[in-house]
């Protein structure tokens, strides 16, 4: 992107500047170049910018190559250096999530929704929690409030999953049909979709 070349130009010049390392991470991470947004936020660390969401960026990116413990230690920093912040909050329970730790996961996701209200994340990760635990009937409270915020695919696809174990099967096939129409190769739409008619 032409920002990620900008900030690697200045820095040729500026190779110490804290800042602009952060910001070529926050680059290589929306690039979806995790370990490259990785190596940028280490640097950025060790020049010194030791701010939450550098901790909190580096562990979106551990996050996202699935090195979970990694990330969570990550959100951890994030949290000491900034308490309630959502986003480290929402992750760190997603992480948890990844783990299969489901009941320590509800914690940290019910927090970040307890900090805002408003973040959609928190709710769908912490429907995904509630799937886990059985709460469906909580899970689809989540589904409908993240539904509400940002209207996800994805968020369909469990509040599907919700309906199906609380035996509305027309409800989870409408949602299936929605996803599907967003992404017709979602395999376990079909399969999930097969289940409700079978």
């Amino acid at each position: 992107s032409g920002a990620y070349l900008d900030y690697t130009s200045y820095l040729m010049k500026k190779p110490t500047d804290a800042n602009a390392t952060y910001n070529r991470g926050l680059c290589a991470y929306e690039l979806q170049d995790y370990k490259d947004g990785i190596t940028n936020f280490n640097k950025s660390i060790a020049l010194g910018r030791k701010k939450a969401d550098g901790y909190y960026s580096r562990g979106l990116c551990n996050f996202s190559l699935n090195n979970f413990e990694l990330a969570i230690a990550d959100f951890d920093t994030a949290l000491m250096l900034k308490t309630n912040y959502t986003k480290a909050l929402t992750y760190k329970g997603a992480s948890l999530n990844e783990l299969k730790k489901y009941t320590e996961a509800l914690n940290f996701l019910n927090q970040a929704v307890s900090s805002d209200n408003t973040y959609e994340p928190a709710f769908f990760y912490r429907n995904i929690t509630k799937y886990y635990l059985k709460d469906y009937e909580g899970g689809l409270a989540d589904c409908n409030k993240a539904i509400d915020l940002k209207r996800y695919y994805e968020t369909f696809f469990w509040r599907g999953l919700h309906y199906l174990n609380l035996k509305k099967y027309q409800e989870a096939i409408t949602d299936y049909d929605t996803v599907i129409v967003h992404d017709p190769k979602y395999a376990k739409a079909y399969y999930n979709r097969a289940i409700v008619w079978y």
